[in-house]
């Protein structure tokens, strides 16, 4: 098993396969009307090409509370770290399998409803 260190990461090729962007489509009408949600972040999905297991850790520990909305906006939604789907804590060393997935998940930011809560445009 090889492990990874932060002065060894440079040394890693990593090839980004596919990226997306969601924008839901509640989201695109609600800012016109000024109720404005919080924002659900991104999605980065990882797979582990690796023919061994892969120790690692992250120092993600911003993913459990919400940025707040502003002016009546609501929060945006809570991060996650995923190992197949299944969620693991980011602060821990974890060792995945061979050809794992892993899946980030980044908090959105808060909304904003300040035409809402002024009754102007």
């Amino acid at each position: 098993m090889k492990l990874v260190t932060a002065g060894a990461i440079n040394e890693l090729l990593i090839e980004i396969i596919k990226n997306n962007v969601r924008i839901p489509e509640q989201v695109l009408g609600d800012l016109w009307e000024g109720k404005t949600r919080g924002g659900d972040g991104q999605v980065f999905e990882i797979d582990l090409l690796a023919d061994e297991p892969v120790t690692m850790s992250f120092m993600a520990d911003r993913l459990r509370t919400p940025a707040p909305g502003m002016h009546g906006g609501e929060p945006g939604a809570t991060g996650h770290v995923l190992l197949d789907g299944v969620p693991i804590d980011p602060r821990e060393t974890v060792v995945a399998a061979p050809r794992s997935r892993l899946t980030l998940e980044t908090p959105g930011g808060g909304g904003f409803a300040l035409f809402a809560a002024t009754g102007s445009r």
